[in-house]
């Protein structure tokens, strides 16, 4: 089916775009809100409901829900593309701080997999070792500048 783009104004979708988008951590999660599209598919339908209920369900009812440190990791993932580029200091400790984040959301929905099973997969589906954490934190000492055991020079 082709739909007329100005449908989804005519009926309200911007706004509810908009106004969903108020509730994310970041300008990343916040551009990727205002870009979904409607479905017709009843089955993608359900499934999205009800991780947003799963969602819901996680800001109201639990306390202790980690991830505390959600910068726009995009920028930085660029660069580590770019053969020869390295980040600064600071910014590889964000990128640190962001992956020890992502690692308690995924180590919290495990234990509550029964209750938040669409979100534990969602969690689960996030491509990075959790390997590199350690590696990483090696560098740094407790203050986030470089450990004098860093390197052996």
């Amino acid at each position: 089916k082709l739909v007329h783009p100005h449908t989804y104004e005519k009926l309200g979708f911007d706004i509810i775009l908009e106004r969903t988008a108020r509730y994310v951590s970041g300008p990343e999660a916040k551009g990727r809100c205002l870009q979904l599209k409607p479905t017709d598919d009843a089955e993608t339908l359900l499934s999205e409901l009800k991780r947003v209920a799963e969602a819901k369900d996680i800001r109201e009812f639990e306390d202790h829900f980690p991830g505390g440190h959600f910068i726009a990791i995009d920028p930085i993932l660029e660069k580590l593309q770019i053969e020869g580029d390295y980040l600064a200091t600071r910014q590889l400790h964000q990128f640190l701080n962001w992956l020890k984040s992502i690692k308690q959301i995924r180590d919290y929905l495990k234990k509550k997999q029964e209750l938040y099973p669409l979100m534990a997969e969602l969690a689960n589906e996030l491509p990075f070792s959790e390997k590199i954490i350690p590696l990483i934190d090696g560098i740094f000492d407790n203050y986030g500048n470089i450990a004098d055991k860093a390197s052996p020079q």
